[in-house]
């Protein structure tokens, strides 16, 4: 596997939560609450890790992690938060976007994707066959998709998904199936829970 030493992996946990109806960065379907549980695996495979986080989860951050806030300019868009907070902050880096709420993700698939888009210019997002969509919150940025990232935000459509068609995103279409499922609901983690036990 290519390590990309311009490489930032930014773990997504902005988000309101509503239908979980508590942190979905912070549930725990591992060994510790998930946004710290992917910080761990992603801190193997990119040069720097950061949690992208709102003002009030800063509060609860654990010493010993790196975290970037929403900039105010970018706030109510979405996962383009996360991504033009990351590129106003680290300006040329490129950028795999991770969020917290695929709990079927796991490292090994991580490195298959790294793998796909090394030596690529252009953004690749996991891809489900089945309905025929991009996962853009499970994505590779480079660092040139932030224009086409602010083109966006200028016109309030907020939509990662319709960057990755303007720029003629790479489609990656995972291993394990599993790792396109997103968990929403609290009946989702419970299930999760059992399942594993």
């Amino acid at each position: 596997m290519l390590l990309k030493n311009n490489l930032i992996g930014i773990i997504a946990c902005g988000g309101n939560s509503h239908r979980m109806g508590a942190d979905k960065s912070l549930l725990v379907y591992y060994d510790k609450p998930q946004r710290y549980h992917l910080y761990d695996i992603l801190q193997e495979l990119c040069n720097s890790v950061y949690i992208s986080c709102n003002k009030e989860q800063v509060k609860q951050m654990l010493s010993g992690y790196q975290y970037i806030i929403d900039e105010p300019a970018f706030t109510n868009a979405g996962p383009l938060t996360a991504c033009l907070s990351a590129f106003k902050q680290f300006p040329g880096r490129d950028i795999l976007l991770i969020a917290c709420d695929y709990p079927y993700l796991t490292g090994d698939e991580i490195r298959r994707f790294i793998d796909f888009f090394a030596g690529k210019n252009k953004p690749v997002a996991f891809y489900n066959l089945l309905e025929k969509v991009f996962v853009p919150v499970l994505g590779y940025y480079p660092a040139g998709s932030e224009a086409a990232m602010l083109n966006w935000k200028e016109d309030s459509r907020y939509s990662l998904k319709q960057v990755l068609k303007d720029t003629d995103g790479l489609k990656y279409v995972p291993k394990d199936l599993r790792s396109l499922i997103s968990f929403d609901t609290p009946a989702q983690f419970k299930s999760f829970n059992i399942l594993k036990h």
